[in-house]
Order: C-alpha cells, then structure tokens, then sequence
C-alpha cells in the first residue's frame, strides 16, 4: 500500500512531539517488532445495501495469527527521560466466523492496519502506553452474491481509512546482549471502522486483546547516560545497559 501522504503525516506530528520534550533529559530511540496473538471481542457489524434490508448480528471474529499474513506490530519509540512518544503500526486481521447465510464471505486480512501515534511512561520497571490514530482496512467481501473489487480505494490497492481506534498496553522489556532486549506486551485496541461492500458499507467495531512477544534494539542513546554508572535517578533503559556492559 503507497500511503505516503498518510505517513508523513504522522511522522510530521510525531517529530513535532519529540521536539517538545526536554532536552535535557537523556535521550534514547529504539524500535521494536513483535508478533501478536490476538482475542477479539464479539461487537456490532450491520451491513447496508441499497434497495435492500439491513444484516445487523454480534460478529464473532477470527484471526489466524499465524497463517500469512501474519499479525504483528512495528513500533519507534522516542524517550526524554521516563517518558516518551511513539509510531506505531499494527498489523491485524478480522475473519467473520458466523457468517448469516446471505454473507458468503467477510473479510479484513490484507489487513485491518492501525496506525497510531502513542505516548509512553515508565513506572518502575514497566512502561504503560496510549494512543490514537486511525484503521486503513483491505476488505475482502462477499455479500448477497455480490463481491466487492479489491481494486479501488487508495492508489487502487483496495485500502480505505475506516475510522479511528485507541491503544492501550502494558509491558516490560528483559534485556539481551549488544542493545537488544525482548519485549512481552499486553495490547488493548479500540477500533470503530466504516468498509465498503457492493452497494452500501459494513459498519464495525472491534476491541482486541493480544498478547505480543518480540524483540527491540536501542538505536540511539544520547551520551548523559555515561555519567550514569548504575547510580539512583536512572531510567530503566540506562539501567539495563549498564547491567549488560
């Protein structure tokens, strides 16, 4: 998907929020990549087709993990102290499992893709997350015989914004050797989302748990922390490299 106006501008908002941030605090960015296995909550679906009278049922929605394409989520972090922002991309799928019997197929595999830009705290050895942004979702669909194309929406590569979704997580990282750490995470995402079918749309909501494993890397770390020597005062990144070197 060629998203570029998109994701400029949230990497423009998310400079602007870094820049905001004090400088004197150490300074640190990392980037991490975790697969993700989700749980999502039975909620609303109604599809509306012109002429015709609407399905409403409490969709009940699969995500096949670990069939590809594969669920995972991207994230770079920027931290001022024992705080920070956040890019974040998730990369979910919806797979309707009661299907009414004029549904022949509904799907958001390729996928239903949250973008956010998040905010960061750490406390203790935890870092607590939230955020906002929006869904761009590829649907796959077939309803009352009729399939929708997947060559429209933008650039023809058959994505729409649908709406907007929250993200909330918890996590703790343990750390490895040369700047590495593993990342185990407990993600919540709150997701309102408008998709296109044939003569009318299907309109969603999905809240997912997911339990996210993966691994990160300390791109950058500014050099205050070569005053640090493990002392009182550190944040739990210092902390963690001074254990390793």
């Amino acid at each position: 998907m060629n998203s570029t106006p998109l994701a400029r501008s949230f990497v423009l908002v998310f400079l602007l929020l870094c820049a905001i941030e004090q400088v004197s605090a150490q300074q640190k960015i990392q980037f991490e990549y975790s697969s993700t296995l989700p749980y999502n909550l039975p909620l609303p679906l109604t599809i509306r087709q012109s002429g015709m009278p609407d399905i409403s049922l409490t969709a009940k929605y699969g995500s096949k993990p670990l069939v590809i394409p594969i669920t995972w989520i991207w994230r770079l972090a920027y931290w001022s102290g024992t705080s920070g922002w956040a890019l974040q991309a998730v990369h979910h799928k919806l797979i309707l499992e009661n299907r009414p019997g004029e549904v022949e197929e509904f799907v958001i595999s390729h996928g239903f893709n949250l973008f956010t830009i998040v905010r960061s705290w750490e406390i203790e050895e935890h870092i607590v997350r939230a955020g906002a942004g929006v869904v761009v979702a590829h649907p796959e669909n077939t309803i009352r015989g009729k399939k929708h194309p997947e060559d429209r929406g933008i650039f023809n590569w058959g994505y729409y914004i649908g709406g907007p979704t929250l993200t909330f997580s918890a996590s703790r990282q343990f750390p490895l050797p040369f700047r590495f750490y593993f990342n185990a995470e407990i993600t919540a995402h709150a997701t309102y989302a408008s998709v296109p079918v044939v003569d009318g749309n299907a309109r969603l909501y999905s809240f997912v748990f997911a339990l996210t494993l993966g691994l990160g890397v300390d791109l950058y770390i500014s050099s205050s922390r070569l005053l640090a020597g493990g002392r009182p005062g550190l944040n739990l990144h210092t902390q963690r490299e001074a254990r390793l070197l």
